[in-house]
């Protein structure tokens, strides 16, 4: 009886180990398909001569007008992404690092086509200003893009070189991933004599906070 009343407890205890390692598993292969999207996406050049972005002093929409730059940090998000609200905060955060460096340009592409109006993309932007990189929003008009990334998620971050090719992203939030320092070394390679000074030990540990200038 001693022994029998043991086998339940045994039994659940199996459960909870399978549970475990079914999740982890799962991870794993969750990690390796990001991995294999982010992959897919380098090299590629991102045509964006058919989105327009909104001009909050004359309330409307224009063609999309980039200034020359060393790199391009281009979030895709839409208005119906939870994940892309979520992370708003933090890209917020992030230009506001980068603001004194006109070397790095940051664009927020609502897309797909379709999945909000051009009424919705503005209503959010004008109701969450508190929350919102410092930006202006900018929409696609046509399905070139996403033709050309051939991937449906949100959100994504593309980092890009000066002739627009795609040399990092991040499918997903970004989380703790590096950004900041990413966008770092793809200015240093693109620009070897610009100094950036190093961060420190502490700015290392806040990986998505670049260092200031």
């Amino acid at each position: 009886m001693v022994y029998g009343s043991f086998v339940p407890t045994v039994r659940k205890l199996c459960l909870s180990w399978m549970l475990v390692a079914a999740c982890a598993s799962a991870r794993a292969d969750s990690g390796t398909a990001q991995a294999d999207a982010e992959a897919s996406l380098l090299h590629r050049r991102i045509e964006l001569s058919n989105a327009r972005q909104w001009d909050r002093v004359r309330k409307l929409w224009l063609p999309l007008y980039l200034p020359p730059a060393k790199v391009y940090v281009v979030n895709l998000w839409s208005v119906h992404c939870p994940p892309c609200r979520k992370e708003f905060p933090q890209l917020r955060m992030l230009q506001q690092g980068w603001r004194s460096h006109p070397q790095v340009q940051f664009v927020y592409l609502s897309d797909p086509l379709g999945d909000e109006t051009a009424e919705e993309v503005v209503l959010f932007w004008n109701k969450n200003q508190s929350m919102l990189p410092d930006a202006d929003p900018t929409r696609t008009e046509t399905l070139q893009l996403r033709q050309s990334l051939e991937i449906d998620k949100n959100p994504i971050t593309l980092l890009l070189d000066e002739n627009r090719i795609v040399r990092q992203a991040f499918v997903g939030e970004v989380g703790t991933r590096p950004i900041g320092r990413s966008i770092e070394r793809l200015l240093q390679s693109a620009e070897p004599a610009f100094g950036i000074a190093k961060p420190t030990k502490r700015a290392a540990r806040q990986s998505t906070t670049p260092p200031r200038h």
